[in-house]
């Protein structure tokens, strides 16, 4: 965990952190085996793959799995078509997380992984690419073009205590927290915590505001699906005080929820509104924020328009593939796309990472790269300055 919420000045309870209005806290006891600047995509990798030589910073543990061991990884962050966030330096990537997943099964040091993944177009990492022989499940905040929810938001019900500015937690990760925490996991199967079973539901009615995905996402699943059957408590242990609890029968209460990628301005709205004394500070926050954005979404547009022309630029590069393939063919060229934008249009943000499908269209419609850059170029000259600058670093 990147860990800069406990001791936040901005936190309203130094040293706590909740994620339910009514919650307890939930920092209290948590290890920390990396945090801050060692929160990095080549850390992750070498802690799943057990590979003590190759991480860098914090305690040094790693999963030395066995063969008979399970294995339970929750991911949570921004995240954009193809990539997840990641708190230093570059995104994961998809491609590069699924040839991880593919070399830990190889080295058969686990029987079976259950992935929780939340994050903005999470399907998108597993749509396409992970196999259904590597004994790992995975379940997502969303479809590979769906946008993940925020909830206990400002201004919302539930909302959380007086004095929180921001949103206490996203509506996938909450609802399978609180239905684990309210059910008997000994009993309680995978498939049961995925689907809508008997009188109540559970994560995937929940996250869609009842099935109306009218504000929710798509919860969807990948990978070895012959294991839902299993106990949930095989990856999540068990608590002796819900021994008494049932399987699948409780109420939870409708929760509204906001687009994730909206919540950081919610939150400075919420300062511009709520501490007069540092309001002009606030709104220049606000004001460069959506400057970036609108900068970030004409380049995109113009971009597309250079390529593609007029009346089919932005449909080309916004187009979704059909389900079951991938979101590209070539993910270096993904890659190199991304970089070559942010060396000329300036960092993406997390933002940005919505715009990660263009360049995958872009590769998939075999745009040659001189090409691309020239479009590039003619956009965005002169404009990678200022705060998100790239500088050569880039976020892929």
């Amino acid at each position: 965990m990147y860990d800069d919420i406990a001791s936040s000045p901005l936190n309203p309870r130094p040293g706590t952190i909740i994620n339910n209005p009514k919650g307890d806290n939930v920092y209290a006891g948590v290890p920390k085996d990396y945090n801050g600047e060692h929160v990095t995509v080549d850390n992750l990798f070498a802690v799943l793959l057990g590979d003590k030589k190759s991480v860098k910073g914090g305690s040094g543990k790693v999963v030395d799995s066995k063969p008979d061991d399970r294995i339970f990884l929750f991911y949570s962050d921004h995240g954009g078509p193809g990539v997840l966030g990641m708190p230093n330096n570059r995104a994961l990537v998809a491609k590069d997380l699924i040839d991880v997943l593919k070399k830990k099964h190889s080295m058969g040091t686990y029987k079976e992984m259950v992935i929780y993944l939340e994050a903005c177009e999470s399907g998108s990492i597993f749509e396409g690419i992970l196999p259904q022989d590597l004994n790992i499940y995975a379940t997502t905040a969303s479809g590979a073009q769906e946008n993940s929810y925020g909830t206990y938001c400002p201004d919302t019900k539930p909302s959380p205590p007086p004095g929180y500015s921001t949103c206490l937690g996203d509506l996938y990760s909450v609802a399978w927290m609180e239905d684990s925490e309210m059910h008997n996991l000994k009993k309680e199967s995978l498939e049961q915590q995925f689907n809508k079973v008997q009188i109540r539901s559970c994560v995937k009615e929940r996250t869609s505001m009842s099935n109306t995905y009218m504000s929710g996402s798509h919860v969807m699943e990948y990978g070895t699906k012959d294991m839902k059957h299993e106990k949930v408590s095989l990856y999540l242990g068990f608590d002796p005080k819900t021994a008494n609890l049932p399987p699948n029968r409780i109420h939870f209460n409708k929760m509204d929820s906001v687009n994730q990628r909206d919540a950081d301005l919610i939150y400075l709205w919420q300062r511009y509104k709520e501490s007069p004394e540092t309001r002009a500070e606030v709104l220049k926050e606000i004001t460069d924020t959506l400057t970036h954005r609108s900068h970030l979404d004409s380049s995109i547009d113009m971009i597309g328009v250079l390529l593609f022309g007029p009346q089919n630029g932005r449909s080309i590069l916004n187009s979704v593939r059909e389900r079951g393939l991938p979101l590209v063919d070539d993910w270096e060229c993904f890659k190199s796309m991304a970089r070559l934008f942010e060396k000329h249009c300036g960092l993406l943000t997390q933002y940005g990472l919505k715009h990660m499908r263009a360049f995958a269209n872009i590769c998939n419609n075999l745009v040659e790269k001189v090409v691309v850059e020239e479009a590039f170029a003619a956009t965005c000259g002169g404009k990678n300055i200022g705060p998100h600058a790239s500088f050569g670093v880039y976020s892929v």
